[in-house]
């Protein structure tokens, strides 16, 4: 509820890859971030491509953050908490601290010009910490006059893993044979846990 400005930020970046073309390549991104609001973050991406034979090709990465006073809206299931306050609605926001973990890989195998498999797998770990709530009242101006006792921090790991054989039968034509997991957990010492008290400080 409500318009809100974001701050002015910098940002520095570094990059460095190889040729893609050859049977090993790899590439890495680091990236420093800093707003007038005080945030300060700092982020890296590796990632390697192996090319044993024309057939095979793989690539495994991994992505770190860190971020520190990062003014956020609090995010509760995919939402904006909002809340009322004399019979109005509002944006309710915070200062976040966030780590996250992003582990995956990437890969293709060719049997034949008319078979082959891809695949994908993806781990991310994330946890995030809020502090000092307050609620939006103008695009870049809050108070502090929400109720004690808040917490809507998270500690959560996610997992998705994707498999797709293809088959050309015949030129033009093709079948798909496609593989999916997923997995989701927290701590349950936030998540739903919060929730609950997030809505009954408000109710």
């Amino acid at each position: 509820i409500g318009t809100y400005l974001r701050p002015s930020s910098t940002q520095l970046t570094f990059q460095l890859s190889s040729d893609e073309r050859n049977d090993l390549s790899v590439r890495f991104i680091g990236q420093q971030e800093s707003d007038a609001h005080g945030r300060s973050s700092i982020h890296g991406y590796f990632a390697i491509t192996l090319r044993p034979t024309r057939a095979i090709a793989f690539t495994p990465s991994l992505l770190l953050l860190r971020s520190r006073g990062e003014e956020a809206a609090v995010i509760s299931s995919g939402r904006i908490v909002t809340a009322s306050a004399g019979g109005e609605e509002y944006s309710l926001f915070a200062d976040r601290a966030l780590d996250e973990l992003d582990a995956g890989s990437k890969g293709s195998l060719t049997f034949t010009r008319a078979l082959s498999l891809q695949f994908t797998t993806q781990l991310l770990i994330a946890r995030g910490k809020y502090a000092g709530y307050r609620r939006l009242v103008e695009p870049s101006r809050f108070v502090r006059d929400v109720p004690p006792g808040l917490s809507a921090d998270f500690n959560e790991a996610v997992f998705n893993a994707n498999a797709l054989l293809r088959w050309e039968f015949v030129p033009g034509s093709a079948l798909y044979l496609v593989w999916t997991q997923f997995r989701y957990g927290d701590s349950r010492r936030y998540a739903t846990t919060n929730e609950e008290r997030i809505g009954e400080a408000f109710a």
